[in-house]
């Protein structure tokens, strides 16, 4: 006879029927989601594209390149190709295109071209190669690549120092107030212009407990918070606009501080322009196009193109630099504030001393307009700080 701490027949069976249908559940579950995962691939990346055969890549190997990088191969691939037909050097076996490739790296190097072209020619044919396993096989492209960087070592973007900054947002403050405030967070996060545009009101965090810096988060995660996967909210942005994004460097969800003594109060002027969007809206919606077009149009009229700033992207590199030259940061945290790979790059990109060569080299006109603009940028992010009281108040 059984004792009472002993399951009769009948409890094993409910109990065992119980876990049953918890584990027929979780697999529901499991498909549901699976489905789910595979309709929003659908719809972001189309139909699957069927079997590869060989000499062509597949889908997923493509997407070891972002698009640009891709394109960017594929015309330094097309003009090699047609370049070796024209000098009649076949390709077909790894060494006739190791002796081509050696070939045309030289012709480049006299023709004045960039060690980075090389560079892109090298990876093109290591992309479109399946043969070519490692570049480093080709030993004489090897050889000759490194003859070319030891001619022409490659050079690191100039830093553009805050107070030119801030003679280019005053400029621009009026009539392209957005592309103003998406400069000044380039330079408040040290992050990739591209990164900017990304950004949607809800990666922007206000002071809380827990930090009392803003924080603005790059590169977010895919799901959206209160969207439930595979179905949509009447105001959430579409299925396309809902992809995993992430750096150059394969990283997301990258909180930055920002911290800089001299840009508090820049987290509630931005938190000011954006507060009638929805959380899921871009704080930017401007095209980089139009945005480059306006930036290089103040580098001209202030003449300072002719001191080494040619692009936006010498803001993230003039941020790092600052960072160094002040004493916020040391190398190894501008290294994972900026978010590099290599130690070699922040030694590059993080050098004080050439944000300040870059700023020496003003004119006295041009560094009294630059100080101008550094007080007035400094009252506007304190406005910002005042209204941020008065509204505590």
């Amino acid at each position: 006879m059984p004792s009472d701490s002993t399951p009769t027949r009948g409890t094993k069976r409910k109990v065992m029927h119980e876990l049953e249908q918890k584990e027929s559940r979780r697999q529901d579950k499991m498909v549901i989601r699976r489905f789910e995962r595979a309709e929003r691939r659908e719809k972001l990346y189309g139909k699957c594209p069927g079997l590869i055969t060989r000499g062509t890549k597949s889908f997923l190997e493509k997407k070891v390149v972002s698009t640009p990088r891709e394109k960017s191969y594929e015309k330094a691939w097309v003009d090699f190709k047609g370049w070796a037909r024209t000098e009649s050097l076949p390709i077909r076996s790894v060494e006739e295109l190791d002796l081509a490739l050696t070939n045309k790296i030289n012709v480049m190097f006299f023709e004045g071209l960039d060690p980075t072209d090389a560079v892109t020619l090298v990876a093109a044919a290591k992309y479109y190669r399946e043969d070519i396993t490692k570049a480093t096989i080709m030993t004489k492209t090897t050889e000759a690549m490194k003859g070319f960087r030891k001619l022409e070592p490659p050079q690191g973007r100039l830093p553009c120092p805050w107070p030119m900054l801030c003679v280019i947002v005053e400029y621009l403050w009026q009539k392209h107030y957005a592309i103003a405030l998406w400069l000044l967070t380039i330079w408040a996060t040290c992050c990739r212009p591209g990164e900017a545009l990304k950004l949607r009101k809800k990666h922007l965090v206000p002071p809380s407990a827990m930090c009392k810096h803003w924080i603005i988060i790059l590169n977010a995660g895919l799901d959206l918070p209160g969207v439930v996967p595979g179905k949509r909210k009447d105001n959430a942005p579409k299925d396309e606009s809902r992809a995993k994004m992430v750096s150059k460097v394969g990283e997301s969800d990258e909180a930055i501080i920002v911290d800089q003594p001299y840009m508090q109060g820049f987290g509630e002027v931005l938190a000011s322009y954006v507060h009638k969007k929805q959380d899921h809206e871009l704080i930017f919606d401007f095209s980089m196009h139009k945005a480059t077009v306006l930036f290089n149009e103040v580098l001209v009229d202030h003449n300072y193109l002719d001191h080494g700033i040619t692009c936006a992207y010498q803001l993230r590199h003039g941020s790092a630099s600052s960072d160094v030259l002040q004493g916020l940061r040391t190398l190894g945290e501008v290294q994972k504030r900026g978010r590099w790979n290599a130690a070699k790059s922040v030694r590059r990109y993080s050098n004080g001393g050439r944000v300040s060569q870059v700023y020496d080299s003003l004119t006295s006109n041009q560094k009294a307009n630059a100080e101008i603009a550094e007080r007035w940028m400094a009252k506007i992010f304190d406005a910002g700080l005042r209204r941020k009281s008065s509204m505590k108040g």
